[in-house]
């Protein structure tokens, strides 16, 4: 309670069984955090208060699965957040609009969740976004174009990610568009997250062979099978419904058809 001028906080690999103290708060002058396997608990509602924490710049909270409920919207008037990573836990729920607010946003990660719904296309909004990575999660639909647009115009766009692989969840516009999809993104964003951004963690990465890393992986594909028999079950119902069969086949030749134009502006350009 009396370190409102500490900047830099790390307390990974450490057991401490409880949830984010609400003094964390307190912290005004913190612009990095770092929390991974650290067996917390609760949710993150304690983020739900940006105006006490204005110079947050970097905050990854990672590999704790006990942590469950939602991305609190707050987190999108972190005016000063560049850098988020919150992987590898339990979050539900889909992912807030108002994270797009995040204009200095440069690095996201929040794979291995259960966030679900459509991706946002807010997320658009942070053009100095360098790398995205949402694998593993209960994402449908597909990638909105505005995210990809980001990747062909600007440029910086380096990294997207996205369970794109068979069986696809989320669907993406090009083949461009997704730099990777499902657990083939996993080691690339763990090689990154050995630093930060600038100043931050040298985080090491004890993952290779470690048993809740294994029981998490293992959960995570058993979870993604059964939600795709489910998948599977519903689209062949509703192709024994002659009505509902017209709507799937509109919707394959307006996916098809779509990707068809993207691809042939693509190649207008190179």
């Amino acid at each position: 309670e009396n370190m409102h001028n500490m900047e830099y906080l790390y307390i990974g690999g450490n057991s401490y069984n409880s949830s984010l103290p609400e003094t964390f708060a307190q912290l005004n002058s913190l612009r990095y955090f770092y929390a991974d396997y650290t067996d917390l608990l609760g949710d993150l509602s304690v983020l739900k208060t940006p105006e006490n924490n204005t110079e947050l710049y970097e905050l990854w909270i990672d590999r704790n699965p006990k942590i469950t409920g939602n991305i609190p919207q707050e987190l999108g008037n972190y005016s000063k957040l560049a850098s988020l990573s919150l992987t590898d836990m339990d979050l539900t729920g889909e992912v807030p609009t108002e994270l797009g607010n995040l204009v200095r946003m440069e690095q996201m990660w929040l794979f291995g969740n259960r966030l679900e719904g459509q991706i946002p296309s807010e997320l658009a909004l942070m053009t100095k976004l360098k790398r995205l990575e949402l694998e593993n999660n209960d994402f449908e639909f597909s990638m909105p174009w505005q995210i990809c647009q980001n990747k062909f115009t600007t440029g910086k766009l380096q990294v997207l990610g996205a369970d794109c692989a068979e069986p696809v969840e989320v669907f993406c516009p090009t083949p461009q568009c997704c730099t990777c999809c499902g657990d083939a993104c996993l080691g690339r964003a763990r090689k990154f997250q050995d630093g930060g951004i600038q100043s931050g963690a040298e985080k090491k990465d004890p993952i290779e062979g470690n048993e809740t890393r294994r029981t998490l992986l293992s959960e995570r594909k058993e979870r993604r099978h059964s939600r795709h028999l489910a998948r599977r079950g519903k689209h062949q119902r509703r192709l024994k419904d002659p009505a509902e069969f017209k709507v799937v086949v509109e919707h394959k030749k307006k996916r098809l058809g779509f990707a068809a134009n993207q691809d042939r502006l693509l190649s207008r350009r190179g």
